[in-house]
């Protein structure tokens, strides 16, 4: 596996969620361990798709006090890397406002004082 942190191209926040996964009829969950426009860090999974494999993650945000809850967010990319623990998916439009949105709600739950 070679280090691709110098390759990011936008900036990662952590957030740890449990995440629900599934691609060709396999289904799984995952610990979300960052965040991105592009992509996305996965460990502690159910499962282990091939490089170039289509997944789709759904992720709900659990806002703090002065957020209102939203509906889980439905994220679609490909298993881009495997780490020891897990897997890396790119995002297959990381330009979808939607998903802009929820990384930048993403962000402010990360950020806001508790």
């Amino acid at each position: 596996m070679t280090d691709t942190t110098s390759d990011r191209r936008s900036d990662r926040f952590p957030i740890p969620l449990k995440v629900y996964c599934c691609f060709e009829r396999v289904e799984g969950i995952a610990s979300l361990v960052n965040i991105s426009y592009t992509g996305v860090l996965l460990e502690n999974t159910t499962m282990r798709p091939e490089i170039g494999t289509r997944i789709t993650l759904y992720v709900h945000l659990k806002p703090p006090c002065g957020f209102e809850a939203e509906a889980p967010s439905e994220l679609i990319g490909v298993v881009s890397r495997h780490s020891s623990d897990g897997f890396a998916v790119k995002f297959e439009d990381s330009h979808d406002p939607d998903l802009r949105q929820m990384v930048d709600n993403a962000a402010a739950i990360v950020t806001t004082p508790r």
